[in-house]
C-alpha cells in the first residue's frame, strides 16, 4: 500500500533561507556588536526554522512524484490511494 514519503531537500529555496538566516546573525553581530548578536540571532533562528519548513517535500512511495502536502488522500500522477496514519 503506497504512503506518503517526507524528505528534506539540501538545495532549494529553503537552504537559501536559512543561509540568510545565518549571514544575518553574523553581519548584524559584526556591525553592532552585542546589541546586533541578541536582535540578529533571534531573526536568524526565526529563518532557520522558516528555512527548514520549506525545505520538507513529501512524495508519493509508488511513483516518487511530489504531492502537495501530507494530508493528500491520492496522488495527482498514478491516482493511487494512500493509506491511512
Amino acid at each position: 500500500m503506497a504512503k506518503i514519503i517526507s524528505k528534506t531537500q539540501f538545495a532549494g529555496v529553503g537552504s537559501i533561507v536559512q543561509l540568510v538566516g545565518v549571514l544575518m546573525a553574523v553581519v548584524s553581530t559584526i556591525y553592532y556588536g552585542d546589541d546586533g548578536l541578541i536582535i540578529g540571532g533571534l531573526a536568524g533562528l526565526v529563518l532557520l526554522v522558516i528555512g527548514s519548513a520549506m525545505s520538507k517535500v513529501y512524495l508519493c512511495s509508488e511513483c516518487h512524484n511530489p504531492v502537495a502536502n501530507a494530508k493528500v488522500k491520492v496522488c495527482p500522477i498514478c491516482n493511487i490511494n494512500f493509506r491511512e496514519k
